[in-house]
């Protein structure tokens, strides 16, 4: 089945990559149905690798990318990218879904060019609308946003800085996507007025990092 909330082109981590950086090889973890990839494709003119769990999506993504691995993270082969190297490779939104995403974040970065880079988008548990559902005693078990079901691990800023950390990674950039409500909506759009340094955090939706071998 395709997620329809992870089906679309990926602006923000598109927009967070270095002005002066062309990749020539990208690795898109989580491809979907291949949109991101295509866009960055268009864009740099370079060549794509997709992976995804969902098989529906990726024979979509397969008309679009240069190459797509059906594949679930948590058992995944790594021989089969065999010795490659990568330029770019991107995690929207999948590490939360994975059993261990400190090591499933370890082994690729193996397959990362000395001079390239990785984009981290991770949700944020911090997010006041958590709090709130704690606080009267629920955790809704959505079908996405930062309550999907299908999430295995949650981090906050803290827990994000810990993983590149642990994986000889370095923090480059960082861009903060802000919402009020989890739910796609207008409201939203005034989500970066909230961006003060003591409530900042309780309104970030997702954090795009970006990162460079250490």
């Amino acid at each position: 089945m395709i997620h329809q909330s992870y089906s679309g082109c990926r602006m923000d981590i598109i927009n967070i990559i270095p002005t002066n950086f062309k990749p020539l090889n990208v690795l898109e973890v989580g491809c979907s149905t291949g949109s991101t990839g295509a866009y960055l494709k268009q864009k740099y003119n370079c060549r794509i690798t997709g992976i995804d769990v969902s098989e529906e999506a990726a024979i979509i993504a397969n008309s679009k990318l240069d190459k797509v691995i059906i594949a679930d993270l948590d058992r995944f082969d790594y021989s089969i990218l065999k010795s490659e190297k990568f330029d770019l490779i991107t995690f929207g939104d999948v590490l939360e879904h994975v059993k261990d995403p400190w090591n499933t974040l370890r082994c690729f970065r193996k397959f990362l060019n000395d001079d390239g880079y990785i984009i981290l988008s991770i949700p944020n548990v911090r997010h006041w609308s958590v709090i709130k559902n704690l606080l009267v005693g629920y955790w809704p078990y959505r079908e996405r946003g930062i309550h999907d079901k299908t999430h295995l691990r949650f981090f906050t800023l803290k827990n994000i800085k810990e993983l590149i950390e642990h994986t000889s990674l370095i923090e480059v950039n960082m861009h903060m996507n802000f919402r009020i409500i989890e739910a796609p909506s207008k409201i939203n759009y005034i989500g970066k007025l909230f961006n003060l340094p003591l409530i900042k955090h309780f309104f970030i939706f997702q954090y795009i990092t970006l990162c460079k071998k250490r």
